[in-house]
Protein backbone atom coordinates (compact mmCIF):
# COMPACT_ATOMS: atom_id res chain seq x y z
CA UNK A 1 0.00 0.00 0.00
CA UNK A 2 1.51 3.44 -0.93
CA UNK A 3 0.19 6.63 -0.49
CA UNK A 4 1.37 10.38 -1.52
CA UNK A 5 2.57 12.60 1.69
CA UNK A 6 4.37 15.67 1.06
CA UNK A 7 4.95 15.21 -2.61
CA UNK A 8 7.19 12.12 -1.46
CA UNK A 9 6.26 8.34 -2.22
CA UNK A 10 6.27 6.75 0.93
CA UNK A 11 5.86 3.05 1.83
CA UNK A 12 3.03 1.69 4.40
CA UNK A 13 3.77 -1.37 6.39
CA UNK A 14 1.63 -3.03 8.74
CA UNK A 15 3.30 -4.16 12.55
CA UNK A 16 1.86 -5.30 15.68
CA UNK A 17 2.93 -4.58 19.24
CA UNK A 18 2.04 -7.12 21.90
CA UNK A 19 2.58 -5.85 25.29
CA UNK A 20 2.88 -6.09 28.65
CA UNK A 21 1.68 -3.71 30.88
CA UNK A 22 1.25 -2.69 34.81
CA UNK A 23 -2.18 -1.30 34.62
CA UNK A 24 -5.70 -1.96 32.60
CA UNK A 25 -6.41 1.50 31.67
CA UNK A 26 -2.76 2.13 30.46
CA UNK A 27 -3.00 3.85 26.82
CA UNK A 28 0.26 5.09 27.01
CA UNK A 29 0.81 2.44 23.65
CA UNK A 30 -1.80 4.44 21.65
CA UNK A 31 -0.56 7.27 22.62
CA UNK A 32 2.79 7.10 21.01
CA UNK A 33 1.21 5.07 18.31
CA UNK A 34 -0.68 8.70 17.61
CA UNK A 35 2.03 11.07 18.27
CA UNK A 36 4.04 9.16 15.64
CA UNK A 37 1.01 9.33 13.30
CA UNK A 38 0.51 5.57 12.90
CA UNK A 39 -3.03 4.69 11.92
CA UNK A 40 -4.36 1.83 14.41
CA UNK A 41 -6.09 -1.08 12.27
CA UNK A 42 -7.03 -3.53 15.54
CA UNK A 43 -6.93 -3.42 19.28
CA UNK A 44 -7.03 -6.32 21.29
CA UNK A 45 -9.08 -6.45 24.47
CA UNK A 46 -6.60 -6.22 27.40
CA UNK A 47 -6.73 -9.47 29.80
CA UNK A 48 -4.67 -10.19 33.23
CA UNK A 49 -2.55 -13.15 33.75
CA UNK A 50 -0.35 -14.20 36.01
CA UNK A 51 3.24 -14.39 34.74
CA UNK A 52 5.51 -17.37 34.77
CA UNK A 53 8.16 -15.54 36.59
CA UNK A 54 8.06 -12.28 38.41
CA UNK A 55 9.74 -9.32 36.37
CA UNK A 56 10.74 -6.44 38.18
CA UNK A 57 9.18 -8.09 41.07
CA UNK A 58 5.51 -8.28 39.32
CA UNK A 59 3.83 -11.04 39.56
CA UNK A 60 0.47 -10.09 37.60
CA UNK A 61 0.33 -8.21 34.40
CA UNK A 62 -2.30 -7.43 31.72
CA UNK A 63 -1.68 -8.17 28.03
CA UNK A 64 -2.65 -6.08 24.93
CA UNK A 65 -1.60 -6.07 21.15
CA UNK A 66 -2.58 -3.40 18.45
CA UNK A 67 -2.09 -3.82 15.09
CA UNK A 68 -0.76 -0.76 12.56
CA UNK A 69 0.20 1.02 9.71
CA UNK A 70 3.53 2.80 9.73
CA UNK A 71 6.27 3.69 7.62
CA UNK A 72 9.82 1.77 8.38
CA UNK A 73 11.99 4.70 8.92
CA UNK A 74 9.91 5.84 12.02
CA UNK A 75 9.34 2.27 14.07
CA UNK A 76 12.89 2.93 15.18
CA UNK A 77 11.88 5.86 17.23
CA UNK A 78 8.33 4.59 17.91
CA UNK A 79 10.97 1.46 19.44
CA UNK A 80 12.68 4.39 21.43
CA UNK A 81 9.84 5.73 22.64
CA UNK A 82 8.33 2.22 23.92
CA UNK A 83 11.85 1.21 25.37
CA UNK A 84 11.50 4.59 27.64
CA UNK A 85 8.03 3.96 28.89
CA UNK A 86 8.28 2.64 32.46
CA UNK A 87 4.73 0.88 32.54
CA UNK A 88 5.51 -0.96 30.12
CA UNK A 89 6.98 -4.39 31.09
CA UNK A 90 8.13 -6.18 27.86
CA UNK A 91 6.96 -5.44 24.15
CA UNK A 92 7.43 -6.95 20.70
CA UNK A 93 7.10 -5.53 17.60
CA UNK A 94 6.09 -7.55 14.82
CA UNK A 95 6.27 -7.05 11.14
CA UNK A 96 2.63 -8.34 9.25
CA UNK A 97 1.89 -8.97 6.07
CA UNK A 98 -0.17 -6.46 4.32
CA UNK A 99 -2.97 -8.55 3.28
CA UNK A 100 -4.40 -11.65 5.23
CA UNK A 101 -3.47 -15.14 4.00
CA UNK A 102 -5.60 -18.04 3.38
CA UNK A 103 -4.27 -20.53 5.67
CA UNK A 104 -2.62 -23.33 3.77
CA UNK A 105 -4.26 -26.46 2.86
CA UNK A 106 -2.68 -29.92 4.38
CA UNK A 107 -1.01 -27.64 7.10
CA UNK A 108 -3.29 -29.10 9.65
CA UNK A 109 -3.49 -31.77 12.04
CA UNK A 110 -3.65 -35.10 10.49
CA UNK A 111 -5.69 -37.71 12.37
CA UNK A 112 -5.57 -41.13 11.55
CA UNK A 113 -8.34 -44.09 12.16
CA UNK A 114 -7.70 -47.60 14.01
CA UNK A 115 -9.06 -50.71 12.60
CA UNK A 116 -11.66 -51.24 14.79
CA UNK A 117 -11.10 -55.05 16.54
CA UNK A 118 -13.84 -57.45 16.28
CA UNK A 119 -14.71 -59.64 19.03
CA UNK A 120 -13.17 -62.61 17.78
CA UNK A 121 -10.17 -61.20 16.93
CA UNK A 122 -9.30 -59.15 20.10
CA UNK A 123 -9.34 -62.74 21.73
CA UNK A 124 -6.09 -64.48 22.00
CA UNK A 125 -5.66 -68.08 22.98
CA UNK A 126 -2.80 -68.54 25.43
CA UNK A 127 -0.35 -71.16 25.65
CA UNK A 128 -0.37 -72.72 29.02
CA UNK A 129 2.52 -71.46 31.40
CA UNK A 130 5.14 -74.05 31.72
CA UNK A 131 6.89 -74.77 34.42
CA UNK A 132 10.30 -74.85 35.52
CA UNK A 133 10.99 -78.47 34.74
CA UNK A 134 9.55 -77.94 31.08
CA UNK A 135 11.71 -74.78 30.77
CA UNK A 136 14.84 -76.70 31.49
CA UNK A 137 13.70 -79.95 29.09
CA UNK A 138 13.45 -77.04 26.19
CA UNK A 139 16.60 -75.43 27.01
CA UNK A 140 18.63 -78.49 26.68
CA UNK A 141 17.13 -79.63 23.57
CA UNK A 142 17.47 -75.88 21.84
CA UNK A 143 21.17 -76.27 23.29
CA UNK A 144 21.52 -80.48 21.47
Amino acid sequence: MKTMNNDNEKELRKYEVGFLFLEEKNAIVKQLLEKHHFSIVKEGEPFKFNLAYPIKKVQSVFFNFIQFLAEPLKIEEFFKDLKKEDSILRFILLNLPLKEEAPKKGMGLKTFNRPSLSKKEGKKSFEPILTNEALEKKIEEILK
